[in-house]
């Protein structure tokens, strides 16, 4: 535990899930209280502490900072500007929470379902057909832009 809490002081937020065998509420409450993200006690699942350790790394990494930076991109996220080396880039609000996800997570592989969740607020089910229907609506709009009278 004072490993955990050395971490936290030194201002490290790495996710820590504390794997004991001290299984008693308090001792689980120190632990958590310590710095500790999760508490599993021993014995437990090998599935299990897979689990809650996926669980630690899908959470969205902390940042007290104000600007959000992946090569020549700059994102101002208090002033919610943009800027390619010098030249200011106009973005709709849609497209600047959408580049500001993707920098923030610019060592991640992003799935289609991560985006149409976290920056279009769609819950996204597996089993439905959203290509299909995505493809259709552009197929729809492409078909009516082109049609002469």
């Amino acid at each position: 535990m004072a490993f955990v809490e050395s971490l936290r002081k030194d201002n490290v937020r790495t996710p820590v899930l504390v794997l004991s065998a001290l299984g008693a509420v308090d001792d689980r409450v120190r632990g958590l209280r310590m710095g500790g993200d999760d508490y599993l006690t021993k014995p437990s699942a090998v599935v299990e502490l897979i689990a809650r350790l996926e669980a630690l790394l899908r959470r969205p990494v902390e940042s007290r900072e104000t600007t959000s930076r992946v090569g020549p991109v700059t994102l101002d996220l208090i002033e919610r500007k943009a800027t390619r080396g010098e030249r200011k880039i106009d973005l709709l609000p849609r497209e600047f929470r959408l580049l500001e996800y993707m920098t923030r997570r610019s060592d991640q592989l992003l799935t289609r379902a991560m985006l149409l969740e976290e920056v279009w607020n769609y819950k996204f089910v597996p089993a439905t057909n959203l290509s299909t229907s995505i493809w259709g609506v552009c197929d729809t709009r492409s078909t009516v832009r082109t049609k002469r009278r």
